[in-house]
């Protein structure tokens, strides 16, 4: 019998290891097509430098990289030592042209302002400096269409060979990458396993809910880590699915952390999800009535973010102080919990009723599964003291 239900047990359990065999295959699989490689000889010295110094503003002053507003230009002269290498930077919140001696070389792409914003958010420029452009003058003309707005910045700035460049910034960021999207995986994976496991009756409807959330919150952090832009530039798509994500994700949050523990209000909850769909609409009928672009409709979304984690935090906090030791970690893992199916449990209920009649005979069964109609008449006083604390 015992080597029946281990049979069983691995039997059922089979098609879900493999699954999470393939998942894994594949995620490995994407990674490495991702992953920054070498295609050249590495240099015995470095082939970039800082180029963030030096930079000078019309009235001929040293000017600012950070804080910008309005629309702000930069220049200096070209050196021989900067001509046939390639000028890289990061911009924030701002439209980039770059020009020498006045003939533009760079210049953002524009996207439906009405999805996309006034300008792409965040994004990498590179510029590669002709030869025989020495004494000639560098521009960079940087334009933040945000009114009362200075958080317009170039940071990263570098010259030398592109390639280089690309690989050092995709190095730094890769790690945090392949954190992201192994969350974002997890949560394709339990969306995929969720209808499978629910007809067996192992998981709930908390495990769509932790599936939505891990998804969403992978997503977010994938796409708004800068690695995908270095990779395949166009910042704007990647921008507007990390912040689209970001305000999706801490709806399934709360109310999975509603139906999984008691220390987190079901109506505050319920509250703080419908404040963040109105917000969340709020924001689409702004931005397709121009009304507010979607970097202006940011505000509103990190607001009620901000409002729902601290929410979160007070709860846990709670949950944690008030509940007994053995209780801290209730539910933990209650979405992956190792249960069989309805048969194996039946036959593990005979089983059970088997032994136990072996040592006392006559030992009476029901059917396992079935409902019950249970009716109890009490005479007399009769009192039940229910402590949650002792129980």
């Amino acid at each position: 019998m015992e080597k029946s239900l281990k049979k069983d047990i691995i039997i059922n359990r089979l098609p879900v290891v493999i699954y999470f065999i393939l998942i894994f295959a594949a995620l490995m699989v994407m990674i490495s097509a991702v992953a920054p490689m070498s295609n050249h000889e590495p240099k015995t010295t470095d082939t970039y430098s800082d180029f963030s110094t030096g930079w000078l503003n019309c009235e001929e002053s040293e000017a600012s990289l950070d804080h910008l507003s309005g629309t702000t230009v930069i220049h200096r002269t070209i050196t021989a030592a900067d001509c046939n290498k390639t000028l890289f930077f990061f911009a924030k919140t701002s439209n980039i042209k770059v020009f020498i001696d006045g003939v533009c070389q760079y210049r953002n792409n524009h996207f439906c302002s009405q999805f996309f914003g006034k300008t792409p958010g965040a994004l990498f420029v590179n510029v590669l400096i002709p030869a025989k452009s020495d004494g000639k003058l560098l521009e960079i003309e940087i334009e933040n269409p945000y009114k009362d707005d200075d958080s317009a910045k170039l940071d990263e700035m570098y010259i030398g060979d592109i390639s280089d460049i690309i690989q050092f910034q995709q190095q730094k960021r890769f790690n945090s990458f392949c954190i992201s999207f192994i969350i974002m995986v997890l949560g394709v994976v339990m969306l995929l396993l969720f209808i499978p496991l629910t007809r067996q009756k192992i998981v709930g409807i908390e495990f769509l809910n932790l599936g939505v959330t891990a998804f969403v919150s992978g997503l977010y952090l994938t796409t708004d880590g800068r690695y995908l832009q270095l990779v395949f530039g166009d910042a704007h798509i990647y921008h507007v699915i990390a912040e689209t994500a970001l305000r999706l994700s801490i709806l399934p949050f709360l109310i999975f952390l509603s139906q999984m523990y008691e220390s987190y209000s079901k109506r505050i909850s319920a509250i703080l999800c419908v404040i963040g769909e109105i917000a969340f609409a709020g924001c689409f009928i702004g931005e397709i009535t121009e009304i507010m672009d979607y970097h202006e409709t940011l505000f509103l979304v990190h607001v009620v973010f901000a409002i729902s984690m601290l929410f979160i935090l007070v709860s846990t906090i709670k949950g944690i102080v008030k509940a007994p030791k053995e209780n801290i970690y209730h539910n933990i893992g209650s979405s992956f919990v190792e249960a069989g199916s309805p048969d194996m449990a039946n036959e593990l209920y005979e089983y059970c009723i088997s032994e136990c009649d072996k040592a006392v005979p006559g030992v009476q069964r029901g059917v396992f599964g079935a409902d019950m109609k249970i009716e109890l008449e009490n005479d007399g006083p009769f009192t039940i003291v229910l402590d949650s604390d002792k129980l």
